[in-house]
């Protein structure tokens, strides 16, 4: 085997990153590799140098741009990686059968006329999602966001660059849904974690709302969000009917202030259908029926995220008016 390979094509730097929202794909960047100016054996060289016990994992470029860290345009350039592991196993005329292993970036930065890899990062997680530049602190220093994942576990690792030229870790923010990620709202930055906003059990029907962390001076806040805390506390198969009346009461008193929302309608109906409470429930489902997909709205949520919102609330509509399941389809 291998110690270390690369794996690199320009198809898989605009690809790479799926159809994640944090896309850091920059076509001009990406010709510095092209063309040679910039050394992914150096950047083989230092990971083998720096986390000896990964050198078994084959490394794939999987974004790259410019960034603006050190005030001049395009003398700093962002590498994505991802890292795969060998699973020892062939398939399709022997191909090798790999697994996620591991995410991190390189810093390159030009310096008279050379591009010099400066560092190269590791971070939690065994899947690479995604990185952008961002200045989260509100302190005009610029921040970079490297998204990664384990399972159903999504991070997002935050280094600020420091004046020596080296980025820092400042944290790493984990959650269990959409987010973490950057996010825009009212003209500012945030860290935002896209939590689940149903109680439902639906798989496919999973809509996000944002839970901001703000930053105090010294870290990273998560803030509080009493609606999310009781969808989080809400296991509609475990429990007991005193808990889910008084889930009910919540949300039937969130509905009250915030008529008409998608997402207290849903949990309503379906705490109530959980209840027997039949008249109830069929009360909210017409509800639901009458205001569809008017009544889902998102704060911090971008138009990607509002797609996926929007598609996963159609599903759960199709679900209880019982009508076709058009993904499935």
């Amino acid at each position: 085997m291998k110690r270390v390979s690369l794996m690199f094509a320009a198809l898989m730097i605009l690809l790479g990153l799926g159809t994640s929202p944090a896309r850091a794909v920059d076509d001009t960047a990406a010709n510095l590799v092209a063309q040679g100016k910039i050394s992914l054996s150096k950047m083989i060289d230092e990971l083998n140098r720096k986390y000896p016990k990964d050198r078994e994992f084959f490394w794939n470029v999987s974004g790259i741009a410019y960034h603006d860290f050190t005030g001049i345009p395009q003398t700093d350039v962002i590498v994505g990686l991802s890292g795969y592991r060998d699973k020892g196993l062939v398939y399709n005329n022997e191909k090798q059968l790999v697994e996620d292993a591991g995410a991190g970036f390189a810093y390159f930065h030009l310096d008279k006329e050379e591009w010099k890899l400066i560092q190269v990062e590791v971070v939690e997680g065994k899947k690479y999602e995604g990185f952008e530049g961002t200045d989260l602190t509100g302190a005009k220093v610029d921040q970079l966001a490297l998204y990664s994942s384990t399972g159903d576990k999504q991070m997002t690792s935050i280094y600020v660059l420091q004046k020596n030229g080296i980025f820092s870790k400042m944290t790493t923010i984990v959650g269990y849904g959409l987010g973490p990620r950057v996010a825009q709202q009212g003209g500012k930055v945030h860290i935002v974690d896209y939590q689940r906003a149903l109680v439902s059990d639906c798989d496919e029907c999973g809509i996000y709302y944002g839970r901001p962390y703000e930053w105090n001076g010294k870290g990273f806040v998560e803030q509080s969000d009493e609606f999310l805390d009781h969808v989080h506390s809400c296991d509609l198969a475990h429990s007991t009917d005193t808990q889910l009346t008084q889930s009910l009461a919540f949300f039937e008193g969130y509905l009250g202030s915030h008529p008409g929302d998608f997402c207290a309608l849903a949990n309503c109906y379906d705490v109530s259908v959980r209840l027997g409470l039949k008249d109830k429930a069929d009360g909210y489902k017409r509800s639901l029926a009458k205001a569809g997909l008017e009544s889902l709205a998102c704060k911090y949520c971008d138009d990607w995220t509002m797609d996926h919102n929007k598609a996963n609330g159609e599903e759960y509509l199709n679900l209880i008016l019982e009508k076709k399941n058009h993904k499935k389809e």
